[in-house]
């Protein structure tokens, strides 16, 4: 009942009210479960993502941190909720500024996606994580993260993602000073996106 009144109350916009509710979830999930627990962990993260939502970001960061630990110490290092965990603090990381503390993060979650399946689209979302992190101040290491993203996504068929991660691709790949192989990536990008949307759709308009 309370988590549908936080719902509720987030959709209205009663921010505080709404803030309220989750941290009370957090109190009933460590009275029920214990601190430290994956309901506490859930719970944490329910409470960050209204704050992150309202633009408390300095909120936030402390409940990410406190559930990425959380999970690693009930699930083990290797889970793939722990890997959710790292990736979304990556995030927070990264819009934070803290380039070096986004890259780690988003390595560690690429490690546990590679480990349990290196051809998944799981792993290749995080390539694309990754290569996005260090984009700007490595575009070599991006273009190969973004290289490896692609060929997964051209073996699934999922043509969109292609398009898109062939698309950065050709960013890395220019900014890098490899114009050939930039040109490339990017006919390679527009015949995807063709193929997922049509010859007609203004994405495909746009790349023209």
């Amino acid at each position: 009942a309370i988590s549908a009144q936080a719902d509720v109350l987030e959709r209205s916009g009663d921010v505080e009210l709404a803030v309220a509710a989750r941290r009370r979830l957090v109190d009933l999930a460590v009275d029920a479960s214990g601190k430290g627990s994956l309901a506490h962990a859930a719970a944490l993260e329910g409470e960050a993502l209204v704050l992150e939502a309202e633009g408390r970001l300095d909120d936030a960061a402390p409940l990410l941190e406190s559930v990425l630990a959380m999970r690693e110490a009930a699930l083990g290092p290797s889970h793939a909720r722990v890997a959710d965990a790292a990736r979304r603090l990556a995030r927070r990381r990264r819009a934070d500024g803290d380039a070096a503390g986004a890259v780690a993060l988003h390595r560690r979650d690429l490690a546990i996606r590679e480990a349990a399946a290196p051809r998944s689209r799981a792993a290749a979302t995080s390539l694309n994580n990754l290569a996005e992190a260090l984009a700007g101040d490595d575009p070599g290491a991006a273009a190969a993260l973004l290289e490896r993203a692609c060929a997964i996504w051209e073996a699934a068929g999922e043509d969109l993602e292609f398009a898109t991660a062939s698309s950065n691709l050709a960013r890395c790949l220019d900014d890098g000073g490899r114009g050939d192989a930039a040109a490339a990536a990017a006919r390679r990008a527009l015949a995807a996106l063709v193929r997922a949307v049509g010859d007609g759709g203004p994405a495909v308009a746009a790349c023209h």
